[in-house]
């Protein structure tokens, strides 16, 4: 939706290797895209900024709920005001919660933001039905997600969603420290126990298996990211949509590029599509797109 956000994470994208620049999305992207494929299903608003802060972000919303789609929005919560025009919207809104305090959110973001993401939990939970809650798990503070389960007891979130960390640099020794890998057999069991018994469904944390490489990701068969450009990719996480891939101005049929096929082909014979791959939760599946299970959509 926008390059731009109002946090400063020291561990996320922007801080490790940069945006890329580029106009919000508009409405005039939309419409383009869903000229070719009108039957897109569900649209989730995310990507490397704050979806809030494009200018047409409620004139989109707006749009595509009209048009009976559904809409997913992913959120820091810090900027609610315009979510809070547009009820009955949304099929689900999720809240990345980076800290379970005052203190433990200036930490993670650099920025003073708790109040307003507690402010803006009743807006969402008044314009929503499904509002869920993500957070990710540092392996060095599990005290912190202890924490976190609490307030979410408090809450009571349709959802809970642990993410390991995503590492953007694979040399940054520091950040690929912090990924919960599947060898990992005590901190995934205290993480399991922690989670048992809340009022509130929680889905775990996918461990790569470094020992055993996998690739259940969906990225280039199931999904289609476009930004501001009209520019477009398959990645969910990591490599972001630069051209290279296919443009919704410009193709007729910008799923189907060269390049869209060619890496859709290496993502359905088992091979990552690009090196940024390796070290992604997304190839070791989540949810109930483990093991591969939604490839079979596509036989």
């Amino acid at each position: 939706m926008t390059s731009r956000c109002n946090l400063a994470c020291s561990w996320c994208r922007r801080a490790k290797i940069g945006v890329r620049q580029t106009p919000p999305v508009s409405l005039e992207v939309v419409r383009a895209l869903l000229g070719q494929y009108p039957g897109i299903a569900v649209f989730a608003m995310a990507g490397q900024g704050e979806p809030t802060l494009a200018p047409e972000f409620s004139d989109i919303v707006r749009s595509l709920a009209e048009a009976g789609k559904g809409i997913i929005l992913d959120t820091n919560g810090v900027n609610s005001g315009k979510v809070g025009e547009l009820d009955g919207c949304f099929s689900r809104i999720s809240v990345s919660l980076y800290g379970h305090d005052r203190n433990s959110f200036n930490s993670y973001t650099g920025v003073d933001g708790f109040k307003s993401v507690m402010r803006s939990w009743g807006v969402y939970r008044r314009v929503c039905r499904q509002v869920c809650i993500s957070y990710i798990v540092d392996r060095d503070k599990l005290d912190d997600l202890r924490k976190v389960l609490d307030l979410c007891d408090t809450l009571e979130p349709s959802h809970l969603l642990l993410y390991n960390p995503l590492c953007y640099d694979a040399s940054d020794k520091v950040q690929m420290a912090k990924i919960i890998t599947a060898q990992d057999t005590e901190i995934i069991s205290t993480i399991a126990e922690l989670a048992e018994g809340r009022r509130y469904p929680i889905d775990l944390p996918p461990y790569p298996d470094y020992m055993t490489p996998c690739n259940s990701c969906r990225s280039y068969c199931a999904v289609i990211n476009v930004d501001g450009n009209g520019d477009i990719g398959g990645c969910l996480r990591k490599v972001v949509p630069d051209g290279s891939c296919g443009n919704v101005f410009h193709d007729a049929d910008c799923f189907n590029t060269a390049a869209m096929l060619r890496l859709r082909r290496r993502q359905m014979v088992g091979y990552p599509p690009h090196s940024e791959c390796a070290n992604c939760f997304g190839n070791w599946g989540y949810g109930d797109y483990h093991s591969l299970s939604w490839k079979k959509d596509f036989s």
